[in-house]
């Protein structure tokens, strides 16, 4: 692949595209949890080197995602409910710290794109589309932690969304309650537009607790692989 392609692509490394595509594929489920990946045949689909497949590889170990198989490829990591709650508390404690930051002023544009994001991941939800809709709740996340303008937050914020935020694709169905949760995103947005902080902060409990009620739902009702 060609450093043309790769920019068209949005992307400014190899490795920085096999994270992504491998990311997605765990999200849609492609690759399931405890499943084990040859890292050659991610090398031979995506058109490049081992060396950025070891690179990406690397960095998913890093932040929890797999488990490196010397000589083998990898094996994606399978969570306890547990550990997804733990998660969710220190996602929600991070949340609470970049709406504080945000009191000190925002870019009135990052506001402006999270409310286009927040309806193209609704219309993703109408149209039944996972994949979409992982994608875009994963940067709609990603892009609320940058508007803080706090390297610290943002980093870490990512680092656990990588890590477990997976698991918010494996809603079996995007129903009307998924909606209604991420239409808390439309209630957060507009409460900090209005300067209204304190009611974003007890928006984002009822919003972490909502979504963990949620996802239990679809455990109980469903098959889930990679819950232990």
């Amino acid at each position: 692949m060609g450093p043309y392609l790769m920019r068209e692509l949005g992307y400014k490394t190899k490795s920085e595209l096999v994270y992504t595509k491998i990311m997605e594929k765990i999200a849609s489920e492609e690759i399931k949890p405890g499943e084990r990946i040859s890292a050659a045949e991610i090398a031979k689909e995506l058109s490049v080197s081992r060396t950025p497949v070891n690179e990406a590889m690397k960095k998913l170990e890093d932040n929890g995602v797999i488990k490196i198989l010397p000589n083998v490829g990898f094996e994606v990591t399978m969570l306890s409910w547990q550990e997804i709650q733990d998660l969710n508390t220190i996602r929600v404690f991070l949340e609470k710290q970049i709406i504080i930051r945000l009191q000190e002023g925002f870019y009135k544009e990052d506001l402006e794109n999270l409310k286009k994001l927040s309806l193209e991941i609704q219309k993703a939800i109408k149209e039944g589309d996972r994949r979409k809709y992982y994608l875009l709740t994963e940067e709609w996340h990603i892009k609320f932690a940058n508007m803080a303008r706090a390297k610290v937050f943002s980093d870490i914020y990512t680092i656990c969304w990588d890590y477990g935020g997976w698991d918010d694709a494996k809603h079996r169905d995007l129903s009307d309650d998924l909606m209604d949760v991420n239409k808390d995103h439309d209630e957060m947005l507009a409460l900090i537009e209005k300067g209204n902080f304190e009611e974003a902060l007890r928006l984002s409990d009822r919003h972490s607790d909502k979504c963990l009620d949620l996802l239990k739902k679809s455990i109980d009702s469903n098959v889930f692989p990679g819950l232990i």
